[in-house]
């Protein structure tokens, strides 16, 4: 027995997909060299069956979280926290009288920390303090937004537009520190 969500089902059998993505250039004498690789998103496959008065529930609800993509919780012989459903396939036959045998796809979804502080609200008549900014004191990373520039991030982490921390610690990213793009996720290491 697993539980998908907050269903339980009966799983007949569980697959994973792993993946990386690796982009190569020739260089010298036609040989190529791959200079990056990025790790895809997991995906699990699952078929089962789901049987007795709450299939036509369940069914509704796997179909409103795949629709929605609200994150659910697998529980079988993996557990799977913050995955999407990316497919859903229902076979209605009649060995199974009261339900349906199933397959789906889930995909994990990662979360994104925000970067963002957020103001906090105070009443009328107190003084808010301007922000001081504190030097990095552990690596951490930034994920670029439009906009952005190493001048900028440098300056908002280590209090000084000194870019060239970040963009040595990043070389395998950025090729030319005035092109940075949105998405791109910068290591700014302690100084």
């Amino acid at each position: 027995m697993a539980k998908l969500g907050s269903y339980n089902i009966g799983v007949t059998s569980e697959s994973s997909d792993f993946a990386v993505e690796a982009t190569s250039h020739p260089v010298e004498k036609g040989v190529n060299i791959t200079d990056h690789v990025k790790r895809e998103l997991e995906t699990f496959s699952i078929t089962g069956k789901v049987t007795g008065v709450n299939a036509p529930k369940a069914e509704a609800y796997f179909k409103n979280q795949m629709y929605s993509g609200k994150p659910v919780v697998y529980i079988g012989r993996t557990r799977l926290k913050n995955v999407i459903i990316l497919d859903f396939k229902k076979t209605e036959h009649g060995r199974i009288a009261n339900g349906f045998e199933f397959s789906v796809t889930l995909q994990e979804v990662r979360i994104a920390k925000s970067s963002v502080v957020r103001k906090s609200t105070q009443s009328k008549g107190t003084q808010q303090k301007k922000p001081t900014s504190k030097p990095a004191t552990k690596n951490t990373y930034y994920v670029v937004k439009k906009g952005d520039t190493l001048w900028a991030i440098a300056k908002r982490y280590y209090g000084t537009p000194d870019y060239r921390t970040i963009f040595k610690a990043n070389r395998n990213i950025i090729r030319n520190p005035d092109l940075i793009y949105p998405g791109q996720k910068l290591l700014i290491p302690k100084r």
